[in-house]
């Protein structure tokens, strides 16, 4: 299967030379215009009727093309909500905005565990096949907009006052939910209210040439959730939170307070993902999870460059939240900057290494992390270590890292409940502190340049990771 989305990654990219020639429509395939129906693009009509009844009448002739045009000069078009359709592209050209309305009140609010409702994303869709999302142009959520009507906050003004309410109000820019052969490429993303991306439970992705910008709480870049088959590449990423997120989902409980909305929502994992060609100037880096109750596997990372990122990549999962986590490929990831170039967490802290504790009871929520294979990482200039914390109960097992180099200005990678071989491992942290900070249950074999690590038992009453 990825195979076949490579295959369409290559296509995309002759795809787009051909229509960067094209003048001002696409050839070769039906164009429902806005514009007939009505759409102004002048940065102030609200054009959602006219943009969504082009996709309906596209829709309604077997599918096509929905353009939005530059008519002279740059062209802002507002929109609030709108539902993109099976066999339905919409396409927005170079010097075009498709700009989300202020007004909230015209969201509903988005949430990871909820089943999909009408318009909590700007562009969503729901159980529809072949669709896409093209061009040169811009599509901005609007994040950023005072509201006049809500008191004139903007969207990270009400995501301020979450914390409180321990809720989500704030909807997302992009949502494909139960969609098959969906297509990002080439747009700019940015000012998200929330997530900029919401790829849930969807199959045959791929998402190309895109770039993300957009700052505030939750503004993660792209997130797959329970999603078969996809393909991120050549990315360009700049936001506060995960440039890029690989999740599953959280557990579904009666006793939880929105459990009417979480009735129905599809339990998978997210399995073979190929992610390449990642650059990110901001954020929080490239995690798995931390939602991963359903597990995520067969993920392939590769040609990754971040600079001043929190974290490299990261693995975080907790006792509330984990599933199997497995079969994860990286191979040359680039850090320059940042904290912590590599974490691998099954404690689910905030920031930087979590608590150390007792075991605790095996439960269908304890995250099992294992093989997981770390190629050419290299990352200099680091303010914190690097950790691969496991669970007394549950070790992060069959970790092998190959010509890793990790300098950093903290201490040497930490390493606790964990088995594996290092190869060729360079970790250098301030003198006179050690390259490797072994702490109890760690069984590591080392090979080539890599400097002994002593085995440690497992603490008392804890059980040894090889006989877990």
């Amino acid at each position: 299967m990825l195979t076949d989305l490579l295959i369409r990654l290559t296509a995309l990219a002759l795809v787009s030379l051909l229509l960067s020639s094209c003048g001002d429509g696409i050839v070769g395939e039906p164009s429902c215009s806005p514009v007939n129906f009505g759409a102004i693009a002048d940065g102030t009509t609200d054009n959602t009727v006219a943009i969504q009844n082009a996709i309906d009448a596209c829709a309604a002739q077997g599918g096509g093309t929905v353009e939005l045009s530059r008519l002279g000069g740059n062209a802002v078009y507002v929109t609030g909500p709108i539902t993109l359709k099976s066999h339905v592209h919409l396409y927005i050209d170079q010097g075009v905005t498709l700009q989300a309305t202020n007004e909230h009140s015209r969201y509903v609010a988005a949430y990871i565990n909820w089943v999909y409702q009408p318009h909590e994303a700007l562009i969503s869709a729901k159980g529809a096949t072949d669709v896409a999302i093209l061009g040169a142009g811009i599509i901005d959520g609007a994040g950023d907009q005072p509201d006049p009507h809500d008191g004139g906050r903007t969207w990270q003004d009400v995501a301020a006052m979450e914390d409180a309410m321990h809720v989500s109000t704030r909807p997302w820019v992009l949502e494909f939910y139960q969609c098959d052969h969906v297509t990002i490429e080439g747009v700019t993303l940015q000012h998200q209210p929330y997530w900029m991306q919401a790829l849930r439970y969807s199959s045959d992705i791929v998402e190309a040439g895109v770039t993300i910008y957009g700052f505030g709480r939750n503004s993660d870049g792209v997130d797959l959730v329970g999603v078969n088959n996809a393909v991120l590449a050549d990315l360009d990423i700049s936001d506060s939170d995960d440039d890029i997120a690989i999740k599953s989902g959280l557990p579904i409980r009666q006793s939880d307070y929105y459990y009417a909305k979480e009735v129905g929502l599809p339990q998978m994992p997210t399995t073979h993902v190929l992610i390449r060609n990642i650059t990110a100037r901001f954020g929080q880096g490239l995690s798995i999870g931390s939602e991963a109750a359903n597990g995520v596997n067969d993920v392939t990372i590769e040609n990754v460059y971040f600079t001043n990122i929190l974290y490299g990549f990261h693995i975080k999962s907790g006792r509330d939240r984990g599933g199997d986590i497995h079969d994860i490929r990286v191979r040359h990831f680039v850090t320059s900057g940042g904290n912590f170039p590599l974490a691998i967490d099954s404690y689910y802290s905030t920031v930087g290494p979590g608590p150390k504790g007792p075991a605790q009871p095996l439960t269908p929520t304890t995250p099992h992390i294992h093989d997981i294979s770390i190629n050419e990482l290299v990352a200099t200039d680091a303010g914190s270590q690097s950790y691969i914390h496991g669970l007394p109960e549950s070790c992060v097992r069959n970790v092998t890292l190959q010509d890793v180099t990790i300098q950093t200005k903290g201490l040497g990678l930490d390493l606790l409940h964990v088995t594996g071989t290092f190869v060729n491992v360079t970790s250098t942290p301030v003198p006179p502190n050690p390259p490797f900070q072994v702490d109890a249950n760690v069984s590591v074999s080392t090979e080539g340049s890599t400097p002994p690590i002593n085995p440690t038992p497992p603490a008392a009453g804890q059980i040894a990771c090889d006989a877990q």
